[in-house]
């Protein structure tokens, strides 16, 4: 149980608890930490560690909601205008996305989000690793826990799906080997269909910046639950266990989406510590 004023919450880039990242990252896990059978020095480490990441996310969703919403505006401007054309059709009017070159400050928090999660591995693996390299973690998840380990699991595919992108889209950022690393909108003339076609602003290997945006802020958050959740319930007294709210019965104030609660519910019908009155 948390005692008064033990968990303090100060709110930062005017985000609050009814941010899900704030509210499932921040009082989601800390109760869940705070009882698990390790020194307190890991348990304060792991809190910290996790409120570091969710400022680094929170920055990542509050550029990436700004470059959505200006493509959003376009492609409904598109839509409800059409394309503009000048000279018979010699030239077409580019639209050009407000804040589209923070899509680089994106990838950097991103990436800083994976790299602090990794002291929570260093925490349980025994590890001194600094820099994001998730390949190495399965190496350690694999010799520590076995390949059917839900946590190796987790992490390999995560790493196969999305992580290994978001940190090769800023190592190319960082050391440039293409001319450029995203393109705007584009519009050009399709013989074939003998219409104007759009392209939505892309990477260089042609990923949707607005797609890689949404995704990449909902898998950070819930790599970052599960990451934790994994670990935590191998540390747990024996008669706890971790169970997950159905997402429509979560508070939309604030969203938590694990808690704590006891393998066996407890009796109370079977209890005998009843007083009864004297008939006296």
């Amino acid at each position: 149980m948390i005692k008064k004023g033990e968990f303090k919450l100060q709110k930062f880039l005017d985000t609050g608890t009814s941010n899900p990242i704030v509210s499932r990252l921040g009082l989601g896990l800390h109760n869940i930490v705070q009882i698990a059978q390790i020194d307190q020095l890991f348990k304060d480490s792991i809190n910290d560690t996790n409120f570091v990441v969710m400022q680094n996310i929170v920055k990542a969703e509050k550029i990436g909601n700004h470059i959505c919403q200006s493509i959003e505006a376009i492609t409904k401007r598109i839509n409800e205008e059409g394309i503009k054309i000048q000279s018979g059709g010699r030239c077409v009017d580019l639209p050009f996305t407000e804040g589209l070159d923070e899509i680089r400050i994106f990838l950097k928090y991103s990436k800083n989000a994976l790299q602090e999660l990794v002291k929570v591995f260093n925490v349980f693996l025994n590890t001194n690793l600094s820099n994001p390299r998730y390949d190495k973690l399965q190496v350690e998840l694999r010799n520590k826990y076995g390949i059917d380990d839900h946590l190796f699991k987790l992490v390999k595919k995560d790493h196969d799906l999305w992580i290994k992108k978001v940190l090769d889209l800023r190592d190319e950022d960082e050391h440039p080997t293409v001319l450029r690393l995203y393109f705007d909108f584009d519009i050009n003339w399709d013989i074939t269909v003998q219409k104007w076609v759009v392209s939505l602003p892309r990477f260089y290997d042609g990923t949707q910046i607005y797609d890689f945006i949404r995704t990449t802020i909902h898998n950070l958050l819930t790599f970052t639950e599960e990451v934790n959740i994994l670990f935590l319930q191998k540390v747990l007294p024996e008669e706890v266990l971790i169970y997950e709210i159905p997402e429509t019965e979560r508070k939309k104030d604030c969203e938590i989406r694990f808690q704590l609660g006891l393998k066996e519910p407890i009796n109370l019908e079977a209890s005998n510590n009843i007083l009864e009155a004297d008939n006296d």
